[in-house]
């Protein structure tokens, strides 16, 4: 909500004061000295019709030095540019995109590959409209809400298993609830409806990704709005010394494809923040996800994540982050994947930051050891009017 407060005059204010306070004024050559006028602030403007948002630019090499699979001993080097945008029209109304130009095929069997398969798609579409008191809908291709490891967990390896949960390009609505509150600090409570993207806008430019149909199966993928989520998230809460929490839960549609047996259930926990001590800030992440069914299976998979991470110096960086990803597979072994990984960084001038890792990690009882490094910047712009 917007206002504008406009200010009484300064011999109003005193004229009232003293009427309330039953002292004569004295006028000049007397004892009474008024204080300086004061300038009332100027009104707050919206920042309206411009293009705002920020192009993250990143370059990293994985290298697989050894695993139990020798065709998964390779070297990957690839860059990975996103841009978030968002046009505003006025201050109800703005669009908004997020582009991707990353690999969008694996690479082959034991081959190295070395900026190879790059394509540019579009991630999300959206048109936003605020309807004031912290309410606001959005329609078009966007990310549902659901957890929060796929993006916080600090390193260069962290969110490598979370993100399998993140739910990206689908088709549908969502609406946002927003509140300020003392206990609880920034309260935002919000519910999507969607379907996986089946239209044009899932193919990528340069290389082609190829078009998802609904022949290609899995959960969501069924062109009718019959997939939820509903997300509660909780930001910096003073009585958890700033943390902040997230909930969610979701339930998205069996495929229409024989591979396709169920509807999956999908629950998350999770929390997050930062402390500062002796000007070294320490962060944290915690977060647990329960799918019952997962991706359309028969199958029920957790995720386990706890990460941290130490800055020092302004500049340096040391992270450690843990998943664990069990999986209860329905007429056939169970195994349980884990991650760990090991990173260092530190931001160099003109705000790129250079980092290096190493993670080991367990995928179907396959065990594999990766070294890697990512070296990244962020620009931002905003040419919105003021």
């Amino acid at each position: 909500m917007f206002y504008r407060i406009r200010s009484k005059s300064l011999a109003g204010a005193v004229f009232a004061a003293v009427l309330v306070s039953g002292v004569s004024p004295a006028w000049p050559g007397g004892d009474f000295n008024p204080p300086p006028p004061v300038e009332p602030e100027p009104p707050k403007e919206h920042k309206t019709f411009g293009l705002s948002g920020e192009l993250t630019v990143e370059f990293q090499n994985d290298n697989n030095i050894d695993s139990d699979d020798p065709d998964a001993e390779l070297s990957d080097f690839f860059n990975t540019t996103e841009l978030a945008a968002e046009l505003t029209i006025n201050q109800f109304l703005s669009g908004h995109t997020s582009l991707t130009f990353e690999p969008v095929l694996d690479p082959d069997p034991g081959e190295d590959r070395f900026f190879e398969d790059e394509g540019l798609y579009a991630e999300e579409l959206y048109a936003k409209v605020a309807l004031g008191g912290g309410v606001s809908v959005i329609g078009g291709k966007f990310n549902p809400v659901f957890g929060k490891a796929w993006d916080v967990t600090p390193g260069v390896y962290g969110t490598d298993f979370a993100e399998d949960y993140e739910i990206t390009e689908q088709l549908g609505f969502g609406v946002a609830v927003e509140r300020e509150t003392a206990s609880l600090g920034t309260a935002t409570i919000t519910g999507s409806i969607y379907h996986a993207d089946t239209s044009a806008l899932s193919r990528s430019v340069f290389t082609d990704r190829g078009r998802t149909r609904v022949s290609d199966g899995g959960a969501t993928n069924t062109e009718d709005l019959d997939s939820f989520s509903i997300a509660v998230d909780l930001e910096e809460i003073p009585s958890l010394g700033g943390a902040s929490l997230n909930f969610g839960y979701r339930r998205h549609a069996q495929g229409k494809t024989e591979d396709d047996l169920d509807d999956e259930n999908g629950y998350v926990a999770g929390i997050y923040g930062a402390r500062q001590l002796n000007g070294v800030e320490l962060q944290y992440v915690g977060e647990v996800v329960y799918l019952d069914g997962a991706e359309g299976s028969l199958d029920d998979l957790w995720y386990y994540t706890v990460g941290g991470a130490v800055v020092f110096g302004g500049k340096y960086n040391i992270a450690v982050a843990y998943t664990g990803r069990p999986r209860d597979v329905t007429g056939d072994s169970d195994f349980e994947d884990k991650q760990l990984q090991i990173s260092a960084g530190v931001e160099l001038r003109n705000g790129w930051a250079l980092d290096g890792a190493y993670k080991y990690h367990v995928e179907e009882n396959v065990d594999n050891h990766t070294i890697g490094f990512l070296l990244a910047k962020t620009f931002e712009f905003d040419t919105r009017n003021r």
